[in-house]
């Protein structure tokens, strides 16, 4: 009996069907975990409120005068809004604070979201990096629809100048979410949602993004001056139960090459210390252990440059 000889082209075409169907399914399947990772992990992205009501007596914003007053005329807006009904301004515009890193963009953001009590949702480069097509563009989708399903609330774009570079300059996927940011930031006002864009390298966002009805100011944040760095030690230890002769003098020589958050964290860490032993407020002990803890190395050079300013006298 002859056998049938094998026929080679049928053979890589139903292969090649194959190959395809298994393509096709592969992709299916990541569209479905990209869509069930983006509904089920908003805690990636989404800072909730210590309270959902805003606090009482003006905004408060240490050390950072200048801020808190643009701050204050955005609280206005959105507390009062029949006062600025008949000149239809409904909803603030859209904020750039550019500034070098740690001077406090982030922190200063969150103080005003928490003194509204309003969540808050970032987009950085960890949230929408992703190495499938079309994923960082359907994640940035998603945060301003979750901020405007949860409205009022604020958006953080963290480092805008890595992805919302100017398109000429850009891969095609980086044009693809600069695209998406401009598709969404002509709705924020009517959606009631504030977004506020942070960058150290102004010159290479995209220029279009930075046109007035997208972003309305661009509001300049330096790093705090000793004086300043002194106010905002001072409120953020109010935070806590501390002992009256705690010396916190010496901290804004200390930490005034650190960011805001990290001067935030050392009360946050001294008062960790002082539950752990038992104790009713931060004391000096708490307060050293959680600097050592924190900032070994800036310590120890502190010490030694005030051991070499004693030798000197």
């Amino acid at each position: 009996m002859n056998e049938k000889p094998t026929d080679y082209k049928e053979v890589f075409h139903y292969c090649t069907i194959l190959a395809g169907a298994v393509l096709v399914l592969c992709y299916c399947f990541s569209r479905l975990e990209t869509e069930v990772s983006l509904t089920t992990s908003d805690s990636n992205f989404v800072t909730l409120p210590e309270t959902s009501t805003k606090k009482e007596g003006p905004f408060i914003l240490a050390g950072r005068h200048e801020l808190q007053t643009h701050f204050r005329d955005l609280i206005d807006i959105i507390q009062n809004p029949a006062k600025y009904a008949p000149f239809h301004v409904t909803w603030p515009g859209n904020v750039v604070l550019e500034g070098p890193p740690g001077c406090g963009k982030t922190y200063a953001v969150r103080a005003l979201a928490d003194y509204l009590g309003i969540p808050i949702y970032e987009i950085n480069a960890s949230t929408i990096g992703s190495t499938y097509i079309h994923e960082s563009a359907m994640t940035i989708a998603n945060i301003f629809n979750k901020a405007a399903s949860t409205a009022p609330s604020i958006i953080i774009v963290d480092e805008m100048d890595t992805y919302l570079q100017k398109r000429q300059d850009e891969y095609p996927m980086r044009v693809e979410e600069t695209t998406e940011f401009l598709r969404h930031l002509q709705y924020t006002k009517q959606n009631k949602v504030l977004v506020f864009g942070m960058t150290n390298r102004l010159e290479t966002v995209d220029p279009a993004i930075l046109r007035k009805g997208r972003f309305d100011q661009i509001i300049h944040v330096a790093k705090p001056k000793e004086a300043e760095l002194t106010e905002i030690v001072s409120y953020e230890l109010q935070k806590y139960p501390f002992d009256k002769d705690l010396d916190t003098s010496f901290l804004p020589e200390l930490l005034k090459k650190h960011s805001m958050a990290d001067v935030a964290y050392i009360f946050h860490e001294a008062a960790l210390q002082a539950a752990r032993k038992g104790k009713k407020a931060i004391d000096q002990d708490a307060l050293q252990q959680a600097l050592e803890k924190l900032f070994a190395p800036e310590i120890k050079a502190y010490k030694k440059k005030k051991e070499a300013e004693k030798v000197e006298l």
